[in-house]
């Protein structure tokens, strides 16, 4: 392939004046990998001859993948993608006036960010869930900072504002200071910016081939903070996939591979698409619109309680199915199996 043949150094520099070069991407994700070795100047561009030795420097000393200041391939390419302002709790899209574009509406618009980072913070920690009835809560109390009192924001402001102002950080810290920050943002899309949502999901609508000959083959749709739900229901299916049961995540894109393609592939061959439904879900509708056009049965599995449940109403669930307790809930997991391995 010629994304092959091209080097380092020229698909840096494409990337540089074109950060949508599908074939600069597929060859900087293929040669530097996982690493954190490339090296940005003021304005985020690639500064390629020090990223091409920083990654000589981690090839040749063991230990050196993640060097000062730089970034990996995956943050690269995370960074240079749109961004639209979002919900800091259940990350639902915010439109301009600070409303969320879908329903239940919920308006931050009265909430400054530095409290907004509280809600997000809260989150993060576990100290609420992520759904739009905290959301509702969160905005509530935030909106009045003079007036703070009901728990549990007060204590979270807090703790937020002792971590955010601490002059060191552990790595752990610093991890979760991102992550907090990165909530007041949604991604456009959830997939690569080579291609518009509306391409996909049309592309989706109009028709995949049927999958081929064979056994069941189950694609399971989920958002990454919900692997543990996904690796529950792969060790449950386990007898199944022996007798020839295929069980796939719609997450495990491989590395080098583009996002769009490896979800077409998986979608043609499902013969059926099982959704795992948790208020998390709903941090990524691009996937869920992707999901929906295609037509094919889909069933959605109650994971955690959430209003996302009324999106896929109309969709078919298990006979026998009710909310699970956790990913440990192992008398739910088992009644799911077993009608998944009886399809």
């Amino acid at each position: 392939m010629a994304e092959k043949q091209m080097s380092l150094a020229k698909a840096l520099e494409l990337y540089n004046t074109n950060k949508k070069n599908e074939a600069a991407q597929e060859v900087i994700k293929d040669r530097i990998g996982h690493r954190a070795v490339i090296a940005l100047d003021a304005s985020g561009q690639i500064v390629v001859a020090d990223t091409l030795e920083n990654l000589d420097i981690a090839k040749s000393y063991p230990g050196n993948d993640d060097q000062a200041d730089c970034v990996s391939p995956s943050k690269l390419f995370a960074a240079a993608q749109p961004k639209f302002r979002g919900d800091p709790v259940d990350r639902r899209l915010l439109k301009a006036n600070g409303v969320t574009a879908t329903e239940p509406k919920v308006d931050w618009s009265m909430v400054p960010d530095n409290l907004r980072l509280v809600a997000a913070y809260a989150v993060e920690v576990g100290e609420v869930a992520a759904n739009s009835g905290v959301s509702e809560d969160a905005v509530y109390n935030l909106r009045r900072p003079e007036d703070l009192w009901a728990p549990p924001w007060p204590r979270m402001k807090a703790k937020w504002d002792k971590l955010h102002k601490a002059e060191t950080k552990t790595d752990a810290e610093k991890a979760l200071v991102a992550r907090v920050e990165a909530r007041l943002w949604v991604p456009q899309l959830p997939f690569d910016r080579s291609t518009d949502a509306a391409d996909l999901v049309g592309e989706l609508r109009r028709g995949v081939p049927n999958p081929q000959p064979g056994g069941p083959n189950l694609l399971v749709v989920h958002v990454r903070r919900d692997q543990a739900y996904f690796e529950a229901l792969k060790m449950h299916l386990a007898q199944a996939q022996r007798r020839g049961l295929v069980l796939t995540s719609i997450q495990d894109v491989p590395p080098g591979a583009i996002t769009r393609h490896f979800w077409m592939e998986k979608f043609a061959a499902a013969t059926v698409i099982v959704v795992l439904v948790t208020p998390e879900l709903q941090e990524d509708w691009g996937l869920i619109e992707a999901t929906l056009a295609v037509e094919k049965r889909i069933i959605p599995i109650k994971c955690k309680v959430t209003l996302m449940e009324a999106t896929l109403a109309k969709k078919a669930g298990l006979p026998r199915q009710r909310w699970l307790t956790g990913p440990s809930d192992n008398d739910g997991w088992f009644e799911i199996a077993t009608d998944l391995a009886n399809l």
